[in-house]
């Protein structure tokens, strides 16, 4: 092992490499949390913490942190986001952001403060650890391929996993053109490079991403074009390395064709690229509404991770997509975090920009310079594919990308001969007031963090409970989720929820109960409007229970339903509840009319609609169009048998 590591003084190879470790744990424990559980976000937060507690055990008495223009549009970044806190409108989720966003600083300044004493020498550890991590992520991309599964590794979809693998196969193609040993710091691994590179970039290709193809052949440009210009390569070797990367996405294709998997014909979609107006056409929709987005606050935004709930309002009819992201990281950081957002991500990507050309510039000698000149290439290659996919895509909103995108960032500014913007000095941790306030800040910080994660816990528990009729461990729990993280609006509105069941199983001959029930459910949506104002399904819930209880309540079911769908006219319970509203009120006709308009929608979940699909057909068959409620009823055998098709795939 020590074949594959420096040996350099001052702390060896240990800490650097158990520090990226941590971080790419961190980053693993943010991919298979595609359901942004708090819980998962607190573990990769306090995991990037510990990250960065070992970097600074390094050298107690004499640590420095070399600040990175990079790095320093990072700290700008998240010190917005943080400012946004106070207009964002739905604060609590613009916390859950910064946290997040937490754990890429951590990640990036642990590698910077573990790497500091190492100066802008070479080490092997990064493209050493990247390349273990690629390999094992390819391989069980290609195993998930291969057993009928997607090849999403722990994302929720492919075309994740394609983006990071993006980033990290220039590493393996560097480290083959670079020579026997240079990047990797022992010519034993040599021989099988250029396997890993094929491995790698056949999981770019294997599901077809249209997106991650775009994004691979800007990095094949930046490798062939960098190799030939700074490394002296010969063509030959260049012409392997591109030969490798054809081949490699053919036979992605080529399985495909085969039946032998689960992804979609790459040839296809690269070929549905001359026609952009129908290949981009749902990217078109979803740019539109983020554009609308923009206009309405261009310049501070509507906060960081709100545009879901934002869009869900403005969502064109045709965006079949799930609706949680703008499928291009640039508008999306401009709607959420408005102008300045936007220009200090710019600034991130300039500054690598500035970075990279100075080291070339700088490098002109052989020797160590040569592996210091491949490993720039390699990270500078690997972000180049991460700013192109976020053109269509939203991987740059996501810790599990951005960590190990920061990690090669932080390389490429070590390795800068222009030196640090700022050589921020820590404190002497040998000192007892200094490692008593460095302990209660990072105490602070992971007990702040943890108690998300453990309210997250608790509000589950109690969902699970309520589902299995254990109503007084439900409100146990709720109750607890409360005080233990109160900002959320998630437990506030299943508690209400939870009441709401309960009123079905108390008697009539109860007023009383059932009066203090009702009125408590009803505060309980209070609290979660004013902690998230854009959830649907909050007003929807105020509207059943209006329909329901009318002489329990005050105001009008009308104007909750129609909140309800204002804020998302996919909000399926909502639409329906208040069509039977409106038909005890002797409105059919609005009631048809409400009907009519949701089957109008795409939707993200197809199963989602079933039940509109069928209160519509039997709308239009009472009315006498028996042909449009075929229609509708063989759309619903469709996602059936589509459904039970994947279901038996799975298996």
């Amino acid at each position: 092992m020590k074949l594959l590591l420096p040996q350099q003084g001052s702390g060896g190879w240990l800490a650097p490499a158990l520090v990226l470790a941590l971080s790419l744990t961190a980053a693993l424990i943010d991919q298979a949390n595609y359901q942004q559980d708090l819980t998962f976000i607190a573990l990769t937060v306090i995991v990037a913490l510990v990250a960065l507690a070992v970097a600074l055990a390094r050298r107690p008495s004499d640590g420095r942190w070399p600040l990175g223009p990079a790095g320093a549009f990072l700290l700008g970044l998240i010190a917005w986001s943080a400012l946004s806190v106070t207009w964002s409108r739905v604060p609590y989720l613009t916390f859950v952001d910064l946290a997040a966003m937490g754990s890429v600083a951590c990640a990036y300044a642990a590698w910077r403060i573990v790497t500091a004493p190492a100066a802008d020498r070479h080490s092997p550890i990064l493209p050493v650890g990247l390349l273990i991590a690629g390999v094992a992520m390819a391989a069980f991309m290609i195993g998930q391929f291969f057993t009928g599964h997607r090849p999403t590794a722990f994302f929720a979809n492919p075309n994740s996993a394609a983006t990071l693998l993006n980033a990290l196969w220039p590493v393996a193609a560097f480290a083959w053109l670079a020579g026997r040993g240079t990047l990797l710091g022992t010519p034993r691994a040599h021989h099988g490079l250029l396997a890993v590179m094929f491995a790698l970039v056949f999981g770019v290709g294997i599901d077809g991403s249209r997106a991650a193809f775009l994004a691979g052949v800007g990095v094949l440009t930046v490798v062939l074009v960098g190799a030939g210009y700074t490394l002296g390569a010969q063509r030959r070797s260049l012409a392997l390395i591109g030969g490798i990367f054809v081949t490699a996405l053919l036979s992605a294709w080529l399985v495909n064709v085969l039946g032998l998997g689960t992804g979609r014909l790459l040839g296809e979609r690269i070929g549905s690229l001359a026609a952009p107006d129908q290949a981009g056409a749902v990217r078109f929709l979803q740019w539109a509404g983020a554009w609308s987005l923009i206009r309405e606050a261009p310049w501070l935004g509507i906060g960081p991770d709100v545009f879901w709930l934002a869009y869900a309002g403005i969502r064109p009819p045709g965006d079949g997509s799930a609706g949680l992201y703008a499928h291009n990281d640039y508008l999306q950081f401009w709607a959420e975090r408005g102008l300045v957002g936007l220009v200090l991500v710019l600034g991130i990507i300039g500054a690598c920009i500035q970075r990279f050309a100075a080291t070339l510039r700088a490098r002109t000698s052989v020797g160590d310079d040569d592996a210091v000149r491949a490993m720039s290439l390699a990270a500078f290659a690997g972000l180049t594919g991460l700013s192109i996919h976020g053109l269509f895509s939203y991987q740059l909103q996501m810790p599990s990308v951005l960590i190990p995108a920061f990690l090669l960032i932080a390389e490429l500014e070590r390795l800068a001969p222009s030196g640090p913007v700022v050589n921020l000095r820590l404190p002497n941790w040998r000192r007892p007031l200094s490692l008593i306030a460095g302990m209660g800040v990072f105490a602070l910080i992971a007990v702040s963090i943890g108690l998300t994660g453990a309210s997250q816990l608790l509000m589950d528990k109690g969902v699970a409970a309520m589902n299995r009729g254990k109503f007084e461990a439900a409100e146990q729990a709720f109750q607890t989720a409360q005080r233990r993280w109160g900002n959320a609006d998630t437990p506030w509105l299943h508690h209400a929820v939870l009441y709401q069941r309960l009123l079905r199983r108390v008697p009539q001959d109860e007023p009383e109960l059932r009066a203090s029930l009702t009125s408590e459910a009803m505060r309980l949506l209070d609290r979660a409007a004013e902690r998230n104002p854009l959830r649907a399904r909050t007003p929807a819930i105020r509207g059943q229970l209006r329909r329901a209880y009318p002489d329990l309540t005050e105001g009008d079911p009308r104007e909750a339903f129609e909140r309800a769908l204002a804020l998302d006219p996919r909000q399926v319970s909502a639409r329906l509840n208040y069509v039977a509203w409106l038909r005890a009120e002797g409105d059919e006709a609005a009631a048809r009319q409400l009907l009519e308009t949701g089957v109008t929608l795409n939707y993200g979940r197809r199963t989602r609609p079933i039940p509109l699909y069928q209160a519509t057909a039997a709308a239009r068959s009472s009315a006498g169009d028996g042909a449009g409620a075929t229609a509708l009823l063989d759309r619903v055998e469709r996602i059936r048998v589509d459904l039970q098709r994947r279901l038996n795939d799975s298996g």
